[in-house]
């Protein structure tokens, strides 16, 4: 049973006494573990961590080198253990990694200690906004690699966190998370200028060309701030609907909101924060499909001039039954159902509005990516219509934020573009968590050995070679994709 529960005055309870051990502590929607000895915290994680805390904390520490064997580690331990564990199982893998990285030494122990730090600030301090938990204390497992180090003193954790807690205050009526999304609608709103705004035009202007769906978190870390400063910053633009938010992503919906003075703790999930005003438990609905979190600082940085001045609204699903012709919608091409065609249980799916979060899913939906229209329209004509749900893409560099917003089942890519080349744009997808197990099908008239393993490389599932006929690609995503979903 879920007894109430506050983390400061836990570690206060916690600092004066004298027991040692694993502390876990869960809630209805995480959990968290902290290894504490004599006082000092040595570890601590939280269930929706997983490993891509790491690949944020790294390069900001100047670790970015240990990347690519980090990656390499990853993705054999996606391998070799379930990567849908949640809980208590999921909360070892960066302790592990940081553990395999400095017997490689790729890191040095005080180089670990140190991520070690910032991993714990990172968990203890998500538990800000906990309201209630059970908290159960385990013995110190034996044989821990950091069961060495210094650690965290639990009173030095206690002034930082009092300190994030005040700096974020000023600004928890709009902002609960770091891991909000910031966007705008409405470029032209830049050239206006926001009372006790701060930012200089140009600056601002960049800014949002940078957003194309990352969090506070990851906006903060890309132009060196700290994530409260640079909440306040942005701030004055969100109070006066110049910037909007949306949402965390999942799993970050999940974790407790930033305690404000006046406003309750979380009781819903994914809330849109420009319906927020005075009551965080107001209960509104949820919204449409929304960009992913992003951990990669190539896309925001490498393709800076490439992404436009506008940033749109994340592509809600929404589908029109009138006519079974594709849509078309900032250059990305829906193919429609014929509902006509359809049983009556299953066209009432596509009855005009986003499909609802507890509707069974009825369509796969495949995202082709290739800068020949031809090649799209001829994989256009192989896919039956009442399996799949096509949405076409000419322009990736320029759709970057929609491919993600998109949440499709398989990804067809060809590798020759001109904008970019799709090992490279694979890469990008694969950074992110929403990707992770998305079969990503390479296209290519070239099935070298070599371009086969680049592609493997890149995070590549198969590889189809040019030209091939409806039953070559309908073997290859039969492979990845069941042939019966939902109610079909």
């Amino acid at each position: 049973m879920y007894e109430q529960f506050e983390v400061i005055p836990f570690l206060n309870k916690t600092a004066s006494s004298p027991q040692n051990g694993r502390v876990h502590i869960s809630s209805e929607d995480a959990k968290w573990c902290l290894d504490i000895v004599d006082g000092r915290v040595l570890f601590a994680a939280h269930s929706l961590q997983y490993l891509i805390a790491l690949e944020s904390i790294l390069p900001t520490l100047g670790y970015g080198a240990a990347l690519p064997v980090y990656r390499r580690l990853t993705q054999h331990l996606y391998k070799q253990r379930n990567i849908e564990e949640h809980g208590l199982e999921a909360l070892t893998w960066p302790s592990t990694i940081l553990g395999v990285l400095v017997q490689q030494n790729t890191l040095t122990l005080q180089q670990a200690e140190n991520v070690l730090v910032k991993l714990t600030e990172d968990a203890v301090e998500s538990l800000l906004g906990l309201t209630s938990a059970t908290v159960t204390w385990h013995p110190m497992p034996t044989g821990l690699w950091y069961g060495t180090t210094n650690g965290t003193y639990i009173s030095a954790l206690l002034k930082h966190l009092s300190t994030r807690l005040q700096a974020w205050q000023p600004v928890c009526d709009r902002i609960y998370s770091p891991y909000q999304r910031p966007y705008c609608e409405n470029p032209d709103e830049l050239y206006q200028p926001v009372p006790q705004g701060l930012l200089p035009q140009p600056m601002l202007k960049a800014l949002v060309r940078l957003m194309q769906g990352s969090t506070i978190r990851q906006l903060a870390q890309s132009v060196k701030q700290d994530e409260t400063r640079f909440a306040k910053l942005l701030y004055p633009y969100i109070q006066h609907r110049v910037i909007k938010l949306w949402p965390p992503m999942p799993p970050f919906d999940r974790l407790p909101w930033l305690p404000g003075e006046q406003l309750p703790a979380k009781s819903v999930a994914s809330v849109p924060t420009e319906n927020i005003v005075t009551n965080r438990a107001a209960n509104h609905s949820l919204v449409p499909d929304t960009y992913p979190v992003t951990s990669t600082k190539t896309l925001l940085t490498n393709k800076y001039n490439k992404l436009g001045n506008n940033t749109q609204l994340p592509v809600t699903n929404q589908r029109e039954t009138n006519n079974h012709r594709p849509s078309v919608t900032n250059g990305v091409v829906t193919k429609q159902p014929d509902t006509n065609k359809l049983p009556t249980s299953r066209a009432s799916k596509f009855s005009g509005v986003a499909q609802s979060s507890t509707e069974a899913k009825s369509r796969h939906l495949i995202i082709c990516i290739d800068d020949s229209q031809a090649m799209l329209e001829q994989i256009d004509s192989y896919l039956d219509s009442e399996r799949f749900e096509l949405k076409t893409i000419v322009d990736p560099v320029a759709s970057v934020s929609k491919i993600c917003a998109m949440k499709p089942d398989l990804v067809l890519m060809d590798v020759s573009m001109p904008s970019i080349n799709g090992n490279s744009l694979c890469q990008i997808l694969k950074r992110s968590y929403m990707f992770k197990h998305v079969p990503i099908i390479m296209i290519s008239a070239n099935a070298s050995p070599l371009n086969k393993a680049t592609a493997q490389s890149s995070g590549a599932t198969d590889y189809l070679e040019k030209p091939f006929s409806k039953e070559q690609l309908m073997n290859v995503i039969n492979t990845y994709l069941e042939n019966d979903i939902g109610s079909i």
